[in-house]
């Protein structure tokens, strides 16, 4: 026997949908150097990727990782379970920093 779910009106999948999307939106981070002179002033930056946490809905949220190209063309791509692991990745043995974009939801 089959059972068949009960119709949703249109108005209410439409509220559902942007719920249920707005909560388990990726949230965005930066991850970069600063390049600094012998005195330790800031004197540029450079974004070394770019990232997502994902929320999947069952507890286990992970990392989503996208690199810029180096120099040799070759973007790092990986999934992490969080934004220092994968910054870390990223840097290899520069010191990096990594920046929230998205605050965090509720």
């Amino acid at each position: 026997m089959q059972v068949t779910a009960a119709p949703i009106p249109e108005d209410e999948l439409t509220r559902q949908i942007a719920e249920v999307t707005a909560h388990f939106a990726p949230r965005r981070f930066a991850v970069y150097q600063v390049q600094r002179d012998t005195e330790g002033q800031a004197t540029d930056f450079v974004v070394l990727g770019w990232g997502m946490e994902i929320a999947d809905g069952a507890g286990d949220d992970y990392v989503e990782l996208f690199g810029m190209p180096d120099a040799q063309g070759v973007r790092t791509r990986g999934q992490f379970r969080t934004a220092e692991s994968a910054s870390h990745v990223l840097g290899g043995n520069r010191q990096v920093e990594f920046r929230w974009i998205d605050t965090e939801s509720d």
